[in-house]
C-alpha cells in the first residue's frame, strides 16, 4: 500500500467523523425538541451522546406523538440513525493497519468474534454516506412536522437548514 492510499483512507475516516458530526447535532435537535426544551436546559439535562438521545426520542414518541405516522417515520429514521451510528463507532474508535491490498484490519481491545475485520475506503464512503442520509435532506421532513404539532422551543425555517 502506498502512501496515497493510506492518505485517502485517513480522508475516509475524517468523512465519517464530520458526516456523524452533523448527525449528531440533528439527533439533537429532535430530542430536545421532542423533550420541549431549549438548547441551554436540555444540554445539562438530557444525555448527550447519540444511542441514549434515541433513548429519549423513542420514550418520548408516544407521550409526545399522537399522529401515528408521523411516530413510525421518526421511529423508522431513528432505527436507521442506530445502524449507521453504530458503523461509525467501529470506524471512529478502532486503530486501523494497512494491508497490502489496500484494506486495513481493525485492532482493537474488544472481541473480534474470531473473524479479522476489514475496511476498505470505498467502505468509509458508504458509511458517509450512510450517516449523511439520515442526518440531511428530504428524509428530515418530519422535524418541520414536529415543531407544526409537538409543543416545544422549535425553531424551523420555510426550507430545511439540512
Amino acid at each position: 500500500m502506498d502512501q496515497r492510499d493510506q492518505i485517502m483512507f485517513r480522508l475516509g475516516i475524517g468523512n465519517v467523523s464530520q458526516a456523524a458530526a452533523q448527525l449528531e447535532q440533528t439527533v439533537a435537535i429532535v430530542t430536545w425538541g421532542l423533550a420541549g426544551l431549549d438548547q441551554t436546559v436540555a444540554r445539562i439535562a438530557l444525555p448527550d451522546t447519540v444511542d441514549r438521545m434515541l433513548d429519549v426520542i423513542k420514550q418520548l414518541l408516544p407521550l409526545r406523538v399522537s399522529d401515528l405516522q408521523l411516530r413510525e417515520r421518526v421511529s423508522s429514521w431513528a432505527h436507521d440513525v442506530r445502524i449507521a451510528y453504530r458503523e461509525r463507532n467501529v470506524i471512529v474508535h478502532s486503530t486501523w493497519l494497512p494491508t497490502d491490498d489496500g484494506s486495513h484490519w481493525r485492532v482493537t481491545l474488544k472481541p473480534l468474534k474470531g473473524v479479522v475485520e476489514t475496511r476498505t475506503v470505498e467502505q468509509l464512503g458508504s458509511a458517509e454516506r450512510a450517516l449523511l442520509a439520515v442526518a440531511q435532506g428530504d428524509r428530515l421532513t418530519f422535524i418541520k412536522e414536529l415543531a407544526d404539532t409537538v409543543p416545544g422551543p422549535w425553531s424551523v425555517g420555510s426550507e430545511p437548514p439540512f
